[in-house]
């Protein structure tokens, strides 16, 4: 689990999609659901919110239900 988080991590920071690529990895590479929700919700920027076309809240909801849902 640690490699598969770690090299995760690493993926996350050389893909060229940015806040879509971390949040689809968080969604689909479970052992990654902690850290990626809690990159997802620190690293919310304007940026983000321009490309997505949804609101700040909607994805600080969704930074913390991933992992709830990685548990049930």
């Amino acid at each position: 689990f640690l490699i598969m988080v770690i090299f995760s991590i690493v993926a996350t920071d050389l893909n060229e999609y940015g806040f879509l690529g971390l949040f689809f990895g968080t969604i689909l590479i479970p052992p990654f659901a902690l850290i990626g929700s809690l990159f997802i919700f620190s690293g919310i920027s304007p940026d983000s919110m321009d490309y997505l076309g949804a609101s700040e809240s909607e994805i600080v909801f969704l930074a913390l239900l991933i992992p709830y849902l990685h548990f049930l």
